[in-house]
């Protein structure tokens, strides 16, 4: 048995044989796992790195005996595949400098590439132990596993290895795994996924090496990997293929921006990208991989809203994007043309398009729609392709409308309403393009006549946009419509938030239909409001959009020309159509939260009277009640994301701190915190008074907010970390914003002096406010809670980062001693290692030149009678020093 002893000095293995071979190999292995996955053995980790890497042979000769006996594994497999286990994790730490390093894994590679149906357990352990050696990733920090830049026998090994893993990979091509080999990718012993693993590996960490060795066959290994990865007949181990590539492409971006001479990899690969541009988009067409293709599902949606198929499909579109990004001219001049044509065709024979042909349609919809930011001026010369691409949304317009005539007959197949929302989402990323193109026709525009202005191409197109959408929107919904209507929400809504055209009322000016007054009119608002039975989150959509264009600023236009006035009017009527839709209300707050000071402004003027209805709906305090709990979150909104405009309005502050504070009890606290809902509540609560704590400048509020969050909050939190945290969060916060409540200024100081006969102390306003609230603190630091400690800490270090809190006279004398008790206990304790060393420092920050402070008395009660006379830092001990000799304090009394 190995024995790893830290008690020596220097530190020492020794070898046992007392122990059964395998328990011995497996108390090695979970050793070392133990020391470099347990946080709590953080400080023994590079102690027992040290000693392994001073007697490599020692430890390599146990590993080395049992590999040994791999000719005859079927007696062994146990012991077996605990070696390969542990000589995975010695792979780790060594270098290759070790030469039985090397020979050990070059030993069972070659035994793991030749698998067969009884060893194959064990040929996959093999490739699962040598992933972290071929990654080059060392735990022992000190050294490099595989240092082949510079070392011929490390270059030597890592290159057989690899070269063992590529012609695995070539002969599992040649040969095709039907389902009931063991080497098929579902065979349920991992090796084919391992060794896939492997190879995105070496693609990611070593293909910029081996690229520019001229010696090694890097393009033969590539076409290994295609071949290899265009044969996969399953979708797992397609996807999983398709990530070696991913790494790849990383790579080839990387090198094609550091390669500013020479010939550019985008020049040498180029044949490999056409053809892996080519391949992917031939597997998200049913005309080439209809097979697998109609094999996934297409009607079950996960988290992201995909289906098994869309999300197959979507993976090999990102594909084509990175090449793309390496290719732009070659791929979008190959692309237009067909999606061109096959639209064109669409539109003059609809009648020839099988369900398989539709399908293709769409995706050469989504691929041209997810390359659209090549279109842009940021990627390539937006004059390049403007023509093109204008003409390619006049087309796609074109297909909406003739598929809204299909929707509208009745005669819609799934195929063909699947599309009508793949040509109304492909349109979305163009309103990028639209925005660009508006760009650049604003100095024409606006010198233009009415007349040339209402003619314009980028009024045209808006227009367009709105035509294909709005009378989507006007039907009556049906189950299948519902999704198309959604789709076409979010067209208008991203039309109306990225284009925003200060044009925009010209779209309301037309004899026989009017695109904008429609729009309204759905909204429920303008000449002729309507009310149009749309689902609920549609709805919701087309009012953001509304909101869109009433609340954010018209792009590159002046103050002048932003009509401020008339789109707050008009905001101010949409909120009054949607009197009970306080969801709304909160999306139109993040709407403005980052923009300028007229936009929040206009929102917060349409919005008042919703939030003054929604104040006293939180009194309750019953989140049973749907209304409640939305009134409490669209509160929190409010005044967290328009702070200013909130808090000057007097009169809401004081109602909402009274909704909060009125009825509200340590007992109402608790059973809050019985419920997910309820623990959301107070922890909006307590934004919402942060808030007015922060920009309110009425003095009356804050007793009642400090009474609200010590005496009822923070009493009934102790069992919700996110609560207590939130709540401490607020108290600290009432420190740096209101300072002067509990520090007067210099004029406050000398009356507070002058009136204080005898005492020379720096005194302290409302003190017992504040020493109530240093007490949560430290009860906070103290807890066996890290949660809470972590919390508590980090706060009281950004009071001290913002405010100098420690350092005022007055703190020094009164609370630091309070504080450097309570951390002392702690770290004594051996509380909370993870979080050691910012306990040292705010101890420095309170202990630093505070001659009140009596470190020496507190360790001398603390610590065992033999250390009692241990050296501690004095007062003024820079922080290095500091925290070095607190360390050693800690070490030896925790023996």
């Amino acid at each position: 048995m190995i024995i790893i002893s830290m008690q020596e000095n220097p530190a020492a293995i020794t070898v046992c044989s007392n122990f059964d071979r395998v328990i011995h190999l497996e108390i090695l292995h979970i050793l070392l796992e133990e020391i470099d996955t347990n946080d709590h053995m953080t400080r023994l980790r590079p102690k027992v790195h040290e000693v392994i890497l001073a007697q490599p042979d020692l430890i390599l000769l146990v590993v080395t005996d049992s590999l040994q006996k791999l000719t005859n594994f079927a007696e062994n497999k146990a012991e077996l595949l605990i070696a390969i286990k542990l000589l995975g994790v010695l792979g780790s730490i060594y270098s290759l400098s070790v030469e039985s390093l090397g020979d050990c894994f070059k030993h069972v590679v070659s035994f793991a590439v030749k698998p067969t149906e009884e060893n194959v357990d064990i040929a996959a352990q093999i490739l699962e132990s040598i992933i972290d050696f071929v990654s080059g990733k060392n735990k022992s920090c000190s050294t490099v596993i595989a240092d082949y830049r510079t070392n011929a026998t490390s270059l030597a090994v890592f290159s057989s290895i690899l070269e063992s893993v590529f012609q695995v990979i070539a002969t599992l091509t040649e040969n095709e795994q039907s389902e009931s080999s063991f080497l098929h990718w579902n065979s349920g012993n991992n090796y084919v996924p391992r060794l896939v693993h492997i190879c995105r590996v070496f693609m990611s960490s070593h293909f910029t090496y081996f690229e520019s060795q001229k010696n090694i066959p890097i393009m033969d290994l590539l076409s290994i990997l295609f071949k290899f990865t265009f044969s996969q007949k399953t979708t797992e181990a397609f996807l999983a293929c398709l990530e070696i590539w991913d790494e790849f492409l990383d790579q080839l971006m990387v090198l094609e921006w550091s390669k500013f001479m020479g010939e550019r990899p985008s020049v040498t690969y180029q044949e490999l990208l056409v053809s892996l541009f080519n391949e992917s988009l031939n597997k998200a067409q049913m005309q080439f991989s209809a097979d697998l293709l109609l094999s996934l599902d297409a009607q079950e949606t996960d988290e992201s809203g995909e289906t098994e198929r869309s999300s197959f499909i979507t993976a090999n579109i990102e594909i084509i994007a990175r090449i793309c990004c390496l290719k732009p001219m070659d791929i979008l001049s190959a692309l237009i043309p067909t999606l061109k044509s096959t639209v064109s065709q669409f539109l003059a024979e609809p009648q020839s398009f099988t369900d398989a042909k539709i399908i293709d349609l769409g995706t050469l919809l989504q691929v041209a729609g997810r390359l659209t930011e090549h279109f842009l001026g940021e990627a390539l010369d937006f004059d390049k392709f403007e023509d093109d691409v204008k003409a390619l949304i006049e087309l796609i317009l074109e297909l909406a409308e003739k598929l809204y005539q299909v929707l509208v007959s009745k005669s819609s197949t799934n195929s063909l309403i699947e599309l009508h929302c793949q040509v109304l989402s492909s349109l979305r990323p163009y309103q990028h393009w639209l925005a660009q193109f508006y760009a650049k026709a604003q100095n024409t525009l606006s010198i233009d006549t009415k007349e040339k202005l209402e003619s314009a191409p980028i009024v045209h197109l808006s227009r367009k946009v709105l035509h294909i959408s709005i009378p989507v929107l006007l039907l009556e919904p049906t189950k299948e419509g519902q999704k198309v209507q959604k789709v076409a929400a979010q067209l208008v809504q991203c039309w109306a938030s990225i284009v925003r055209p200060h044009f925009v009322e010209i779209l309301g000016k037309h004899i026989t239909w009017s695109e904008l007054n429609e729009l309204y009119s759905i909204g429920g608002i303008g000449p002729n409001p309507k009310n149009i039975p749309l689902a609920e989150e549609t709805k919701n959509i087309v009012l953001r959009a509304l909101a869109s264009l009433f609340l954010l600023p018209y792009p590159n236009t002046t103050q002048a020309d932003q009509k401020w006035n008339e789109r707050a009017k008009l905001f101010a009527c949409l909120i009054e159509s949607q009197p009970a839709k306080f969801d709304f209300v909160s999306s139109c707050c993040f709407l403005v939260y980052s923009e300028s000071v007229a936009c929040r402004k206009s929102c917060a003027a349409g919005i008042r009277n919703i939030i003054y209805e929604a104040v006293p709906r939180i009194n309750t305090f019953n989140v049973d009640i749907k209304e409640t709990k939305a009134a409490m979150s669209l509160t929190s909104d409010y005044f967290n994301c328009m702070k200013q405009e909130a808090t000057k309005d007097m009169e809401l502050c004081r109602r909402t701190v009274q909704a909060c504070f009125e009825g509200f009890s340590v007992e109402k606290a608790n059973q809050l915190l019985l419920k997910e809902d309820g623990v959301q509540f107070l922890e909006n609560m307590t934004k919402i008074i942060s808030s007015v704590v922060e920009y309110c400048k009425d003095a009356e509020i804050l007793p009642v907010v400090l009474n609200l969050t010590m005496n009822i909050i923070l009493p009934a939190s102790e069992t919700s970390p996110p609560v207590h945290a939130a709540g401490l969060s607020l108290l600290k916060r009432i420190i740096s914003v209101k300072y002067r409540y509990f520090f007067p200024g210099s004029v406050l100081s000398s009356h507070f002096k002058s009136n204080t006969a005898g005492s020379s102390h720096p005194k302290i306003t409302n003190e017992q406010t504040l020493f109530q609230i240093i007490r949560y603190f430290i009860t906070a630091i103290t807890s066996t809670d890290l949660t809470l400690s972590r919390n508590a800490l980090n706060l009281l270090l950004e009071l001290q980062k913002e405010r100098k809190f420690f350092s005022n006279d007055a703190v020094r004398v009164n609370i630091n001693p309070l504080i450097v008790r309570a951390i002392s206990s702690t770290l004594l304790a051996g509380q909370h290692l993870i979080i050691e060393d910012e306990l040292i420092t705010l101890l420095h920050h309170t202990f630093y030149e505070n001659k009140v402070c009596d470190l020496q008395s507190i360790f001398t009660d603390s610590l065992p009678k033999h250390l009692t006379s241990y050296a501690v830092p004095s007062l003024n001990t820079d922080f290095p020093t500091f925290l070095s000799i607190i360390r050693s304090v800690l070490n030896v009394s925790r023996g």
